[in-house]
Formats: structure tokens, sequence, C-alpha cells
């Protein structure tokens, strides 16, 4: 008997195991590229596959070990118009910042979004 209402049980909750997260629209590389403030060019390159994913600024600079470095990245929210992302640079390596960053499907295979100093970012799938 305790079998039978264990088996039934079991059956009851195994459809609710079998509904899937919807797939992030976003995933693959995206690259994109910026200019400083003082007008130096810098590419980023930005891997997604499903929750998370690496971020990682083309510059290497000897004063400051974040930059040049793959940092991981969590994403917040994929959706057709739009995506969040959190970049842990705090996860990489203590001291380093954490950033959020929110883009906006631009058309094609293009979004756009900003993040810190960096101003207006257009990234585009490859």
């Amino acid at each position: 008997m305790k079998r039978a209402y264990l088996f039934a049980l079991g059956l009851a909750l195994a459809p609710t195991g079998l509904v899937a997260q919807e797939a992030n629209p976003y995933n693959g590389t995206w690259v994109g590229k910026y200019t400083t403030p003082k007008g130096a060019p810098r590419t980023v390159v930005l891997v997604l596959s499903g929750s998370g994913g690496t971020w990682k600024n083309h510059v290497r600079i000897k004063q400051n070990p974040c930059l040049g470095r793959e940092m991981p990245v969590t994403v917040a929210r994929a959706t057709a118009t739009d995506l969040m992302i959190g970049i842990d640079g705090s996860k990489f390596l203590p001291g380093c910042k954490d950033f959020r960053a929110r883009f906006s499907n631009a058309g094609g295979n293009a979004i756009e979004g900003r993040i810190g100093k960096m101003g207006k970012l257009t990234l585009v799938r490859q």
C-alpha cells in the first residue's frame, strides 16, 4: 500500500520536473568595440550559455590586474527584447569591481547597452 502511494505521488510530481526553462536567446559569443574617454579603442567579448558565461575586456594594464581577464557573468534576465547581466569581477579576483549591464535588442544580430564608463556599447553576435 505504501509503495502504491509513493508511486502515485511520484507520477503526480513528475511533470513539474519536466517543465524546462525558456532557452536564453542570447546564448553564444558577442563582440563589441568601444572607445575610452581618452580615445583608446577597446574590444570586449561576451560569451553566454544558459544562465552564465564570461566577459573579457581585451586590454592589459600592469597597474590593473582586473582588466584583460575572463570574468564570470550571471544572466539575470534574458527575453526577446532585453538582456540583463551581472559581470562578477569580485568572484574572479577580490578587489575587482562588479558591474551590472542591460542590453536591448538592436535588431539583426546586435544588442545595445551601457556599462559604467564605457558609455554606449553595441555587441554583435559572432
